[in-house]
């Protein structure tokens, strides 16, 4: 069996790190939903290729219901398992990144339409 180079390990450490972190994204997402939001993204570098090991969560939210509001991030770190995250209220965001996040990120289906 051939042996890893150090940077074939770090490359499918990365990867592993990327599904992993993925998966609780989804989670997030799930979360999110329960509580009543009208919009979830994920986007960010998480999907694409261009995820390394410095890397974080990128999520954004619209309509969440104001007694939530700001006091999800808690929960979110617990779920994800780092406070390498950004969460994103679409409200509150420049309209340009709101776009942005729209064209290029990935909805979440269970969130309220």
């Amino acid at each position: 069996m051939p042996r890893l180079t150090l940077l074939q390990r770090d490359i499918d450490e990365i990867s592993k790190r990327r599904a992993v972190l993925l998966k609780k994204a989804e989670e997030v997402c799930e979360y999110l939903a329960r509580l009543g939001v009208k919009e979830v993204y994920i986007f960010g570098s998480i999907l694409t290729e261009k995820f390394d090991a410095h890397s974080d969560v990128d999520l954004a939210v619209a309509g969440i219901p104001w007694e939530h509001k700001y006091c999800v991030e808690g929960t979110i770190e617990d779920i994800l398992g780092t406070e390498d995250f950004h969460l994103v209220y679409m409200e509150d965001a420049p309209d340009y990144i709101v776009r942005s996040i729209k064209e290029r990120g990935r909805r979440y289906a269970g969130a309220v339409s």
